[in-house]
This record gives C-alpha cells, sequence and structure tokens, in this order.
C-alpha cells in the first residue's frame, strides 16, 4: 500500500499542474494539454493496478491478457473523460476574469479529486484481480451523500472475490455502469472477515 500511496500522490500533483498551467497560461491549446493528461492515464493506470496486484500478492510480471485488455480499455474510457473536462476547462478559461482568482484552486481540487478517485478504483480492481486466493468479502462504508438503490442492496452481503468480479460490483470505481450512483459520491468498500478494508 506505501507504494500506492507514493503513486497516488505524484498522480494527484501531477494532474493539477497541468490543469493549473492550462488555467494560468497566457496562451495555451486545449488538446495539447489533453494529451499531456492522457499521458499521466497511460503510466498511472499501470502502475495503480500492478500495485493492486502486488498488494494481493500477485506477480505484477504475470498479468493476464484479459486482465490487461480490461486496463486497457479502462484508459481509452478516461481519455473520452479527459476530453470532455478540457472542453469544460476551456470555457472556464475563456470566462476566467467573471471568476474570482480565489475560486480558481477550488476548480483545480474538484476536477483532480475526481480523477484521481478513479485510480483508486483501477488499484483496487488490480488488487482483487491479482488476489491469489478467492477470499470473501463484504460490502460496508458510509452511505456519504447518497445511497443508490445498487449499493442499498448489496450493503451488508458477503461474496467471494469472484463474486463481485464477474459483476462488476467493485465500489467507489467513478463512473461504474452497474451501481445506479455510477460510483459518483460512493464510500463504500468491500472488508475482508477481520473488517480490514480491502478495496479503497
Amino acid at each position: 500500500m506505501a507504494d500506492y500511496n507514493s503513486i497516488n500522490q505524484e498522480y494527484q500533483v501531477s494532474f493539477a499542474a497541468i490543469i493549473t498551467e492550462y488555467l494560468y497560461a497566457d496562451r495555451a491549446t486545449r488538446s495539447i494539454y489533453a494529451e499531456k493528461l492522457k499521458r499521466l492515464v497511460v503510466d498511472y493506470f499501470s502502475d495503480a493496478f500492478e500495485a493492486g496486484w502486488a498488494d494481493a500478492g500477485g506477480d505484477p510480471a504475470d498479468i493476464p491478457a484479459k486482465d490487461l485488455s480490461w486496463l486497457l480499455d479502462k484508459k481509452h474510457a478516461e481519455y473520452a473523460n479527459i476530453d470532455l473536462m478540457m472542453y469544460s476547462l476551456k470555457e472556464v478559461r475563456a470566462n476566467l476574469k467573471d471568476i474570482p482568482e480565489g475560486e480558481w484552486p477550488a476548480i483545480i481540487d474538484q476536477r483532480t479529486s475526481g480523477y484521481t478517485k478513479t485510480l483508486d478504483g483501477i488499484y483496487s480492481e488490480g488488487k482483487l484481480r491479482g488476489s491469489k486466493s478467492d477470499i470473501s468479502l463484504t460490502f460496508v462504508g458510509s452511505d456519504g451523500r447518497e445511497n443508490c438503490i445498487t449499493c442499498a442492496k448489496w450493503k451488508g452481503k458477503r461474496h467471494r472475490i469472484s463474486f463481485w468480479l464477474k459483476r462488476g460490483l467493485i465500489p467507489g470505481q467513478p463512473g461504474n455502469p452497474n451501481f445506479e450512483c455510477h460510483g459518483y459520491n460512493c464510500y463504500h468498500y468491500l472488508a475482508d472477515d477481520k473488517g480490514r478494508r480491502y478495496t479503497l
């Protein structure tokens, strides 16, 4: 987990720096900064997935093709999300004179925290897929700002890792279509039988 904490912090700082530079630069091309963010995704998504895999006792050098294919799909989905975000930031940039400068950090933090949460989901998926044993995990955690029908249905339920993976029911993954809340504002996670947090 120590390795992933470093990965998370580096990603967060780098992501925020790119957005900040885009907003503050005298001249900035949206597509160039979008590509910078996508390059972060290429590297850090792989690092996060491999860290999760290793934390579960797996060897990152032996990740099967089907799991690498899942990771590649997640990268492509994030590229599309970044393009949408950058179009919205282009509008923000065009209207910066109307936004108090004191509010700029909140704009940057909001985007950065959302994308960092996605990285947490990549780590969690890697940890589940890399687990050497199909242990049982329980769906637990705070309901947060919302508790959707899907989360309410599974909260307190205990199943093996293979069960959660097969159904794509990994809580806390932004954009997860298998949850009514799509994982946004979700504070649930999977815990082992000793109550220890297994996913982020």
